[in-house]
């Protein structure tokens, strides 16, 4: 469902990128995967920063960044700081 979701969102098909990406990360939570619901969330935040959906992104961001923190998660860290400086100063 992830892959899906990316791959969506790659060929510009934002409704469908949008679903599946949360619909993953409702299944890493159901299958109890901190890693990967944050990746999951980090993806489709990046993807929402990109269609000017800054706002939603925020809480995302910050979920994962816990979580990538927490997993000392060196380079999901970094991919998180490249979505954090998309974001407008007022949302971080």
């Amino acid at each position: 469902m992830r892959f899906r979701g990316r791959l969506a969102g790659s060929s510009g098909d934002r409704a469908v990128a949008e679903e599946r990406l949360k619909g993953s990360a409702g299944l890493f939570r159901e299958l109890e995967v901190p890693f990967w619901i944050a990746v999951a969330e980090l993806e489709l935040a990046e993807r929402l920063v990109g269609w000017g959906r800054e706002s939603e992104a925020a809480p995302l961001l910050d979920q994962a960044g816990h979580v990538f923190e927490r997993l000392q998660a060196k380079p999901w860290l970094e991919r998180l700081g490249n979505a954090d400086t998309a974001l407008p100063m007022t949302t971080i």
